[in-house]
């Protein structure tokens, strides 16, 4: 019997202390983010100026949230509309990412700054909108 207790004791404080350790679910996005995006568009989302685009609260997004897989992926070289303020600099593909890590990516944009109509979106929802790039 003392054993059993034991052994509950133990188990509990061991789902106790993984409980207490979760990681945010949106802490390998913020990873990711701060790697490969932060250098242009701040660690605040606001961007530079005229020259980089802002990602918080960017109309831009929330219209083409679709899209932005295959910005992320593949770049972008197009002259873009945010905010009113139009912008040419092209942006790098990140071409290393995989569809798990750009999900973890845009997932963490959407918590983090709320692009609006942007739903969850999961690695095979990344790999469709990859499918669909122009």
């Amino acid at each position: 019997m003392k054993k059993q207790r034991i052994f509950w004791a133990v188990g509990f404080f061991t789902a106790l202390v993984y409980l207490i350790s979760c990681d945010n679910p949106y802490d390998q996005g913020r990873v990711i983010y701060e790697y490969h995006c932060a250098n242009c568009h701040l660690s605040d989302g606001a961007g530079i100026g005229a020259l980089i685009p802002p990602l918080k609260n960017a109309d831009y997004l929330q219209e083409n949230w679709e899209q932005l897989s295959c910005i992320i992926k593949y770049g972008l070289a197009d002259t873009i509309l945010v905010n009113g303020v139009e912008f040419n600099n092209p942006m790098a593909a990140i071409d290393e990412l995989g569809a798990v890590e750009i999900s973890n990516l845009i997932n963490y944009l959407n918590h983090e700054w709320n692009m609006g109509n942007a739903p969850f979106i999961t690695a095979d929802g990344v790999k469709e909108q990859l499918e669909a790039c122009d």
